[in-house]
């Protein structure tokens, strides 16, 4: 066990992923199969082959490796594109933007930045990428204020009223599940054993109802991620926003994924369950248009439509869940159906029109 707590330990430190740690044990394995460590303790010398040695280090418990698969920040353009929507370009981020980013005291901008870094780090190995992103997150497990922090997690709020005369501070799913996500892909990229634990920690308080706090609402094996929660909701002041709830799902998801935390794999089956029990609620009696939330029924702008079609396609991309797809390519349809494309042949030479009338909106 000594041997495999080394390799372990090793391995954690130098942050390589599960791929190079199976190829580094079989180069071993090959150079010095069947021929034993020797650990000398106070007592005498054990003797371990080092083939075992190998596959105890990688059974370890101890330490989760950042595989290609499971690194949240390596997903393809598909799988991520919801959270990949920004205006902010990377290059130019400094301390200026954080401070903009966090003046608006909106935690999802901060985190939505600092995922978009980790995702630029992964992809290019920019290494001011990474710094960048840390600190933003070491900001807002910090600095960012409204935020609640406890020995079971933090949680952060929105300080400005929200038109449906929600007041100050609110809180909700989006956030409050991609933030714990973020912080455990800054984990992935640093090995930085707070940004797992406060990510874990966070996540799992969001998991209570939101009349304690979190934001799954639960009835039986049903469950509804919300976007809007505040001090003294109750159920049925509930608005069902579809966008909010996919984005909190799929944090959600990646989050159960990477870190296997029991607790939030049932969660993320019993939201999965929620979500396809409302899906034909949210289409008009026509069936040419979506809502963009169910109480009361209000029209979806044309972006959420779209933002909606990106998620249900990054949903079914992600988990190979095929139940996804069939919203994807209907919300896909819808939009096609509204705004046809016209290729028009003029005088000055070929036109592509389109209606500008459009959406029932």
């Amino acid at each position: 066990m000594l041997v495999a707590y080394w390799l372990n330990l090793s391995l954690t430190q130098m942050q390589i992923t599960l791929s190079d740690c199976i190829k580094y044990c079989l180069d071993l394995c090959v150079a010095i199969l069947c021929r034993p460590f020797k650990l000398r303790t106070d007592t005498e010398a054990m003797k371990i082959p080092a083939l075992l040695a190998c596959f105890l280090a990688l059974a370890s418990p101890n330490h989760v490796f950042a595989s290609a698969s499971k690194m949240l920040a390596g997903g393809s353009d598909v799988e991520l594109a919801p959270f990949l929507w920004s205006r902010m370009d990377l290059a130019s981020f400094n301390e200026d933007s954080l401070k903009e980013a966090t003046a608006k005291k909106d935690p999802l901008r901060p985190f939505s930045i600092a995922f978009r870094l980790l995702v630029n780090h992964e992809r290019t190995g920019d290494q001011k990428s990474l710094e960048s992103a840390q600190k933003v997150l070491d900001f807002m497990l910090d600095e960012y204020s409204p935020a609640s922090r406890e020995p079971e997690g933090i949680r952060w709020f929105y300080g400005f009223d929200y038109d449906r005369g929600i007041k100050a501070p609110w809180w909700s799913g989006m956030d409050g599940l991609f933030g714990p996500m973020t912080l455990f892909s800054a984990w992935q990229a640093t090995g930085d054993e707070r940004y797992r634990n406060a990510a874990l920690k966070s996540a799992k308080l969001m998991l209570r109802t939101p009349t304690e706090g979190g934001v799954l609402w639960r009835e039986g094996d049903d469950c509804w991620i919300s976007e809007y929660s505040w001090k003294g909701m109750t159920q049925d002041k509930e608005y069902y926003v579809m966008n909010g709830h996919l984005w909190g799902l799929q944090a959600l998801y990646m989050l159960a994924e990477a870190s296997g935390e029991k607790d939030l794999k049932e969660a993320y089956q019993c939201a999965r369950k929620g979500t396809i029990s409302r899906l034909p609620k949210f289409y008009n009696s026509a069936g040419n248009w979506t809502w963009y939330h169910l109480a009361p029924q209000v029209i979806n702008a044309t972006h959420y439509n779209t933002l909606e079609t990106a998620q249900f396609r990054a949903m079914a991309a992600v988990t190979g869940d095929d139940i996804y797809k069939e919203p994807a390519d209907r919300r896909a349809n819808i939009f096609k159906n509204a705004y046809p494309l016209h290729l028009i042949k003029t005088k000055a030479g070929l036109q592509v029109q389109f209606s500008m009338i459009g959406a029932p909106n």
